[in-house]
């Protein structure tokens, strides 16, 4: 499990990473559950990307379906179109993400909630929780994000 204690030593965050119109400048992290880090979207030609799903309905444990954009689960499709990396469960699409410069990448589309999290939005907002955030900037902050434990 990738936690805040526990990050993928080959993971170098982008500086500057443009999450569903919602600016995280400085590396810190998208969003975290206690200190679960369900997503990491590092520096690479296309962004590198680890995502984390709850492993059962109701359960705080989750499992690995992408690791450094490879598919460990057989429910998970990973993609390249265009330069941009679209990552899929089950033929539902749950992340687009693109680099745009060497320090800045941009999502413009998630959807969680078939890994089990209420987070889904697209290139103009976020829901994140029941939250709606659009076009927030925060800056040198560990995690953007945080939700429930």
């Amino acid at each position: 499990m990738i936690t805040t204690g526990n990050i993928p030593t080959n993971y170098k965050p982008y500086q500057n990473v443009n999450f569903c119109s919602n600016n995280i400048i400085g590396g810190g992290h998208i969003f975290a559950m206690g200190n679960v880090l369900p997503l990491l979207i590092g520096m690479g030609a296309l962004p590198r990307i680890w995502l984390q799903a709850v492993s059962a309905p109701g359960s705080k444990e989750f499992v690995t379906i992408v690791a450094d954009s490879k598919p460990t689960h057989p429910a998970v499709n990973v993609a390249i179109y265009g330069g941009k990396i679209i990552i899929s469960v089950q033929g539902r699409t749950v992340l687009v993400a693109e680099a745009k410069e060497e320090q800045f990448a941009v999502v413009s589309e998630v959807d969680f909630r078939p890994l089990g999290l209420n987070v889904f939005g697209n290139s103009s907002n976020l829901s994140l929780g029941g939250m709606q955030l659009s076009h927030n900037t925060f800056s040198g902050v560990g995690v953007a994000f945080g939700l429930g434990a």
